[in-house]
């Protein structure tokens, strides 16, 4: 019996490119080895199931970070309200006169010259009631101001809104402070409303004065421009700032305030108080009283 014997040619065919002719009775056949590159079906579908549960669980934290968020600001809001009530009924109940006495005894210093800064972010929320709540409540501060021995205070509002009300603002100011004095020995109170745009015509009128006096370029510098600023400029250095009605975080927004002027100054934040009450003016200087300023030592 004869044996047949098959040969089968192994090799590999050339690579085809786009110029390669098939020769005749060839055909062209696609060999892939994605079926083995890719993993099996079971362990594709564990690892979109997985896919998916942490993106779930990404979400609900996400929700609660936004809820627990809102609760803090709730229970802040809350809480200031509370405080509020409680301090104008502590104060109407007692003499502020008294308070006075009573709280300036408990400081170890007290500034000069008291900045008050309304914050711009809820600037285009307040109506002209509020804005008349924070003028009644301006010219409250500037008596208590004057009990406690400052000697200059400073109204600053980025807007210029208080200071479009300029006149109005200076004589119901003068007016609750002369009823305040009566009686009592007559001490000065400077009180000035600062804008935003304040600052600039400081700035041009040093320039211009320095110019006039021809001094030479290589004998300007910081200490100079500082020194010509603040003889330009209408008010002095705060030593205290304070900071109010604005959103309740911990950072300080100064919306612009001259920054020549507050090099030395001590900035409290009671962004979260909507009305500036005795007990919030108060409780500033105590604070200020306690700082220990090192001025740069």
């Amino acid at each position: 019996m004869a044996a047949t014997v098959t040969i089968v040619d192994t090799t590999i065919p050339k690579r085809l490119t786009t110029s390669s002719k098939l020769e005749p009775g060839q055909s062209l056949q696609l060999i892939s080895d994605l079926a083995v590159d890719l993993p099996p079906p079971t362990i594709r579908t564990k690892t979109t199931k997985s896919n998916v549960i942490v993106d779930v669980l990404c979400r609900i934290l996400l929700h609660l970070i936004h809820i627990g968020y809102l609760t803090f600001i709730i229970y802040k809001t809350l809480r200031n309200m509370l405080i509020d009530l409680y301090h104008q009924h502590l104060v109407t109940s007692t003499d502020t006169e008294e308070l006075i006495r009573f709280d300036k005894a408990q400081l170890t210093k007290i500034p000069k010259h008291l900045s008050i800064l309304i914050s711009s972010e809820l600037l285009h929320e307040r109506t002209m009631k509020e804005w008349d709540i924070i003028l009644d409540d301006l010219c409250r501060v500037s008596c208590w101001a004057w009990e406690f021995g400052i000697e200059e205070l400073s109204v600053f509002d980025a807007s210029g809104e208080l200071k479009s009300l300029g006149i109005d603002v200076y004589k119901r100011q003068s007016t609750m402070l002369h009823q305040w004095m009566t009686n009592k020995e007559k001490r000065g109170l400077k009180f000035s409303i600062v804008s935003a745009e304040d600052g600039r015509p400081s700035i041009s009128r040093a320039a211009q004065n320095i110019v006039k006096q021809k001094i030479p370029s290589e004998n300007i510098d910081i200490a100079l421009v500082d020194k010509f600023v603040h003889e330009c400029s209408e008010i002095s250095d705060p030593e205290l700032m304070l900071v109010y009605d604005a959103l309740p975080h911990s950072y300080i927004s100064l919306d612009g305030f001259p920054p020549w002027h507050i090099r030395l100054t001590e900035f409290i934040n009671k962004g979260t108080h909507h009305r500036l009450d005795y007990m919030t003016f108060s409780s500033t200087l105590l604070q200020y009283s306690k700082v220990e300023q090192r001025f740069g030592r």
